[in-house]
């Protein structure tokens, strides 16, 4: 089991997932964005719209926080 957390726009969900080497991928949907080091920076960069734009367009606009405990927390497998 490994921890994911979401967050779901107008445009689609939005998910930070764990990988097995503990970095923290950023998703639109099904589409990996990138890497972080934590949950904390990955939030933080889909909220900002900095990095990789996912197929939706820039992320700043989308009210995404930048705050982890707004996000729903899940187990994934």
């Amino acid at each position: 089991m490994t921890t994911r957390y979401e967050f779901a726009t107008p445009k689609g969900l939005f998910a930070l997932q764990r990988r097995k080497d503990g970095m923290w991928v950023t998703m639109f949907e099904n589409e990996a964005l990138e890497p972080h080091k934590t949950p904390e920076r990955a939030a933080h960069a889909l909220s900002s719209g900095e990095g990789v734009t996912p197929s939706c367009g820039n992320t700043s606009s989308l009210g995404i926080p930048a705050e982890l405990s707004a996000w729903r927390r899940v187990r994934a497998r």
